[in-house]
């Protein structure tokens, strides 16, 4: 159960929605509208906000978070199902490798311990930015250059591997 702060929220937890969900969405061949792209990554942010806090196992809240994240980017995006799942789950598997790397790191040049990092709003706050950012612009480089690993195609998700 963890009660993020509601600086947290905006500051830290939004963007990272943001840059993830269009990353995974570019990993997949789609190039989201940005303006339609913020109320998915607001709404996600909000309800990962609410589900964080229920009493529920580890890893649990990561499945419901995934699913509802799916459920967002599908309905108000548009796209396929299957594209959907694909895309979150691209996005969040890049999010836990980058920051599985980084944060460690940043604590050991640091000296922070992880409690130190979660009891402080600001440090909340400002110790994933790094990592975010490499997230940012690997997204802009595949904006950029359209990179991506599955193929765009038409609405029937013929480039799809499922």
């Amino acid at each position: 159960m963890d009660r993020m702060p509601l600086l947290a929220l905006f500051l830290q937890s939004m963007p990272e929605e943001f840059i993830v969900i269009a990353l995974g969405l570019l990993l997949v061949g789609y190039r989201p509208p940005l303006a339609r792209l913020v109320p998915v990554a607001v709404l996600s942010a909000t309800a990962s906000y609410f589900i964080r806090a229920l009493p529920f196992p580890f890893g649990v809240h990561t499945l419901i978070f995934v699913a509802v994240t799916v459920v967002l980017v599908w309905l108000i995006l548009r796209i396929t199902w299957r594209r959907a799942v694909l895309a979150v789950l691209l996005g969040v598997t890049l999010l836990a490798l980058v920051e599985g790397i980084a944060i460690p790191v940043i604590t050991g040049l640091t000296g922070l311990s992880m409690a130190q990092v979660m009891s402080s709003t600001w440090l909340r706050i400002l110790v994933p930015w790094p990592h975010m950012a490499s997230l940012g612009i690997l997204a802009w480089c595949c904006w950029r250059y359209r990179w991506s690993l599955v193929q765009a195609g038409r609405e029937e998700d013929e480039g799809l591997p499922f």
